[in-house]
C-alpha cells in the first residue's frame, strides 16, 4: 500500500521482482497529496521549466531532451 510514508525497500523489490500488486492508499488527504503534487508538475511543465528527469534524462543522460517529452518520460519508466 502507497500512502507517502510506509514504502520499503523491500516492497520495491517485491514490486520490481516479482511484480507483487500495488495499490494507492485511497483516503482523501492521500488523493489531495497527490493531485497537489501532479499540479507542481503540470505547471512546471507549462512553463517550460527544465525539471530534471521529466524534461531532462537521467544520470549521465541528464541533459535537456527534445520536444517530444512525454514519449522520452515514459521510455525511462519502462528502462528502469
Amino acid at each position: 500500500m502507497i500512502d507517502g510514508h510506509s514504502l520499503t525497500t523491500a516492497a520495491i523489490v517485491a514490486v520490481a521482482r516479482y511484480l507483487a500488486d500495488v495499490q494507492l492508499d485511497d483516503r482523501k488527504e492521500i488523493k489531495q497529496r497527490v493531485e497537489k503534487s501532479r499540479q507542481v508538475i503540470e505547471d512546471k511543465v507549462a512553463t517550460g521549466a527544465s525539471v530534471y528527469g521529466l524534461s531532462t534524462g537521467f544520470g549521465g543522460s541528464g541533459a535537456p531532451l527534445s520536444s517530444h517529452l512525454h514519449g522520452y518520460s515514459c521510455l525511462n519508466l519502462r528502462t528502469f
